[in-house]
C-alpha cells in the first residue's frame, strides 16, 4: 500500500465471512444514500462510502487485485459490478494462508468462488451470477481460462473493470436458476406473470449444463426498450422469485444485446422440427430484419443442419443416479431409445455421490441417420425422480477414429473401456426396413 490510511482501508475490506460483508454493504449502502441526499454531486469526491476519491479508489482497486492475483478477471468483474451500484466494499477474503511478498491473506479457488457467490448473490444478486453459457458475461471463470491473464497491468486491469458499462442501455438480459425442465414456453409465462407481457420480443431457453457450478437451466430474454428491461431488473431486485425450489431467479449479463443479435445467432432454432415450442421471436419486430441479416440467418441455419447431417456422435448427459456401469446404461439406453447402429459406447459415470454433475455416454453410430433416430428416440426422456436426459451432438469429438484418439489415454491407463463394434457388426442390427441413410 502506498500510505497507511489506505492499508487500513485494505484491511477493512478483508472481512471474515460472506455474512460480515453483507451486514457491512448494507450499512454502506443506507449510508451512501444518505450522504447523496446532504451533498452535491462532486467529481472529486467518492460515494463507495470510504471517503476515496476516483483515483485513491482505483489504486486501491489494483492493490486489491494483486493481493488475488490468481484470479484477477473475476475481481475486476465484481469490483466493477459493485461501483456501477454507487458503493465500493471490497472483496472478501477469508484466511487461509499467508502470500510471502505481501504478507497479505489470500484464499484458494474453491473459497474464493463459494465466497464471491454469496457475496453477489447478497450484495449484487441480480446484476452477476454464475454462469457457464457463452451468451453470458461470466462472473466466476476458472484458474485455467484466466491463466493466461494473470500478470496483467494495472492500466489494462482499470480498463478491464469498466468493460461493461451502459447497462441502461441493454435490452437484453439472462435468468438463471430456472427450473431443469422448463422451456421456451414456461419461461415467456415466468416474465408474463411478472408484468412484462408484451414488452419483450425474444425468449429462448437453454437447458440445464452439466459443467462447472451451472446445475439449473436459463433463458434469455430481450425487451423492445431499454426501460423494460431496466424495469424487469427492478422487479427481480425484490426476489421472492424461485421456480424451481433450489436458488432464486438471478439474472446474468448477456453478450448479445438486441433483436437482430438474438436472431443472427439463434433464429435457426425457430426452423428445428421437434414436438415442443420453439424459442419466441416477435413477428412484428421480424419485419425489421433486412433481407441480408436474413441471408446471414439462413447461412448459420444451413452450417447447422450441415453438422447434424453429418454428425455421427452423441453425448448423452443427465443419466440417472441409479445406473452406475456401463453394462447397465447401455441396456437401459436400450430400452427406452433406438442406439441400433452404434459402433463406440463409453460411459463416464457420475463423479462423486454428492456432486452436482452426473453420469453421462459417448455414443457414436455407423450412419448419421442413426445418429439422429437416437437423438430423437431419447429428447425430453426423464426418469423418475431424475433430469430429463440432455442428448446433444457432440461439438469437437466426431466419428469412430477420433472417439478411439480422444479418449486413448483412458483406455491405456485402464480408467475406462468403451465397448467398440466393427462396422458390420454395427450395420447388421439395422433391420431393412429401417434403412441406414
Amino acid at each position: 500500500m502506498a500510505d497507511s490510511s489506505g492499508a487500513q482501508i485494505l484491511q477493512k475490506l478483508l472481512q471474515p465471512s460472506p455474512a460480515a460483508v453483507a451486514s457491512h454493504v448494507a450499512r454502506q449502502a443506507a449510508k451512501a444514500e444518505v450522504q447523496r441526499e446532504q451533498r452535491a454531486p462532486n467529481t472529486d469526491t467518492d460515494l463507495y462510502g470510504w471517503g476515496l476519491t476516483q483515483e485513491s479508489a482505483q489504486e486501491l482497486m489494483h492493490d486489491l487485485f494483486d493481493v488475488v492475483e490468481e484470479f484477477p478477471d473475476m475481481v475486476v468483474q465484481l469490483c466493477h459490478d459493485l461501483k456501477k451500484l454507487g458503493y465500493f466494499s471490497g472483496f472478501p477474503l477469508p484466511p487461509e494462508r499467508k502470500d510471502k511478498f505481501s504478507g497479505m491473506e489470500v484464499i484458494s479457488e474453491r473459497e474464493i468462488k463459494e465466497t464471491a457467490m454469496a457475496f453477489l448473490r447478497r450484495g449484487t444478486a441480480t446484476d452477476s451470477t454464475d454462469a457457464s453459457s457463452h451468451e453470458i458475461r461470466q462472473v466466476v471463470q476458472d484458474a485455467s481460462s484466466s491463466s493466461g491473464k494473470r500478470r496483467s497491468s494495472s492500466k489494462q486491469r482499470g480498463t478491464a473493470a469498466q468493460s461493461n458499462g451502459g447497462r441502461n442501455t441493454d435490452t437484453t438480459i439472462v435468468m438463471m436458476n430456472l427450473p431443469v425442465d422448463y422451456s421456451h414456453e414456461k419461461s415467456r409465462g415466468l416474465v408474463d406473470t411478472l408484468g412484462f407481457r408484451d414488452k419483450y420480443d425474444v425468449v429462448i431457453w437453454f437447458p440445464r449444463k452439466q459443467i462447472g457450478q451451472q446445475n439449473l437451466s436459463h433463458a434469455v430474454v430481450n425487451f423492445k426498450a431499454p426501460e423494460g428491461c431496466v424495469a424487469f431488473r427492478r422487479r427481480m431486485r425484490k426476489g421472492g422469485i424461485n421456480p424451481s425450489g433450489e436458488k432464486e431467479v438471478a439474472l446474468a449479463e448477456s453478450t448479445l444485446q438486441g433483436f437482430r443479435d438474438l436472431f443472427l445467432k439463434y433464429g435457426y432454432m425457430t426452423q428445428q422440427k421437434t414436438a415442443v415450442v420453439g424459442p419466441y421471436f416477435d413477428k412484428q419486430a421480424l419485419q425489421s430484419i433486412s433481407p441480408e441479416d436474413f441471408a446471414a440467418a439462413k447461412k448459420h441455419r444451413d452450417l447447422e443442419a450441415q453438422k447434424a447431417t453429418t454428425a455421427t456422435t452423441l453425448v448423452i448427459r443427465n443419466l440417472p443416479d441409479t445406473i452406475t456401469n456401463q453394462d447397465t446404461a447401455l441396456k437401459w439406453l436400450q430400452a427406452i431409445g433406438d442406439l441400433r447402429g452404434y459402433d463406440f459406447f463409453l460411459f463416464f459415470p457420475k463423479p462423486r455421490a454428492k456432486s452436482s454433475t452426473m453420469a453421462y455416454a459417448f455414443v457414436n453410430f455407423c450412419f448419421a441417420s442413426r445418429m439422429e433416430a437416437c437423438r430423437q428416440s431419447l429428447r425430453g426422456y426423464s426418469a423418475k425422480g431424475s433430469d430429463p436426459l440432455n442428448v446433444v451432438v457432440a461439438k469437437d469429438t466426431q466419428g469412430l477414429q477420433a472417439c478411439r484418439s480422444h479418449f486413448q489415454p483412458l483406455i491405456e491407463e485402464g480408467r475406462l473401456l468403451p465397448i467398440i463394434r466393427c462396422f458390420d457388426e454395427a450395420a447388421a442390427e439395422i433391420p431393412a426396413r429401417v434403412g441406414y441413410q
